[in-house]
């Protein structure tokens, strides 16, 4: 399913918005279930009225988020010369129900 942090499921819909000042984001996570959690961060650029610039998203990170219930998780999303786009969609999935928590903030240079 294309869901994402925020639990919303309209593949269009941006998780974060208004990001291009950050180079970096750092993603902060408590997993409450055991099961693996499988993510994708997607980016676009937007125009001045928050419209994106061209047709659907640039995949950016992937990856997987394991360990045991009740653990912290810290990922790091970055490119080398610095990510600055404007909205991101940060989709996961688990093969079974587990819970999350999270926090991400921005880095600027």
């Amino acid at each position: 399913a294309d869901r994402d942090l925020t639990n919303a499921t309209a593949p269009e819909q941006p998780t974060l918005s208004n990001c291009a000042q950050y180079h970096t984001l750092i993603w902060t996570m408590f997993k409450t279930g055991a099961a693996d959690i499988n993510y994708t961060v997607l980016a676009r650029n937007t125009d001045f009225s928050g419209a994106p610039l061209g047709s659907g998203w640039l995949q950016i990170a992937t990856g997987t988020i394991s360990g045991a219930a009740n653990t912290w998780h810290r990922i790091v999303i970055t490119e080398p010369n610095g990510l600055y786009y404007d909205q991101y969609r940060i989709r996961i999935q688990a093969s079974t129900s587990t819970g999350q928590r999270s926090v991400i903030l921005g880095v600027k240079r």
